[in-house]
């Protein structure tokens, strides 16, 4: 499963458009599904080709840069703290449409759970 967030006011590093991805890889095991594999990528795009990625998924961008990886991990899909999805907290700490992450989880407000 992979998250991009493509904004509106997108930032910019030397003449490149740059978003962020979380990628995470899950699976059952013991009955229960579990993320196995986590990462976060800052992805760079010319300006053509970003235009082009809004409209297709297929479209690749020129660099990743990868800030963590975590692989071999054991991390149950519904696993909680404080009352929050543990991937909910990983998307609200990277990415900035903090509203579409908080819709998407069925949180209220910024100090409510998630459903």
């Amino acid at each position: 499963m992979t998250f991009e967030e493509l904004c509106a006011d997108v930032p910019a590093l030397d003449g490149q458009v740059v978003t962020q991805v979380v990628h995470l890889q899950f699976a059952g095991a013991a009955g229960q599904e579990v993320i196995y594999h986590l990462d976060h990528e800052y992805i760079l795009y010319s300006e053509a080709d970003h235009a082009r990625r809004r409209q297709d998924a297929r479209i690749k961008g020129n660099a990743r840069y990868k800030t963590f990886k975590i692989d071999d991990a054991r991390i149950p899909i519904d696993f909680q703290v404080d009352g929050r999805y543990f991937l909910y907290l990983v998307l609200d700490a990277f990415f900035e449409n903090k509203a579409l992450i908080r819709e998407y989880f069925g949180v209220i407000d910024g100090s409510g759970g998630a459903n």
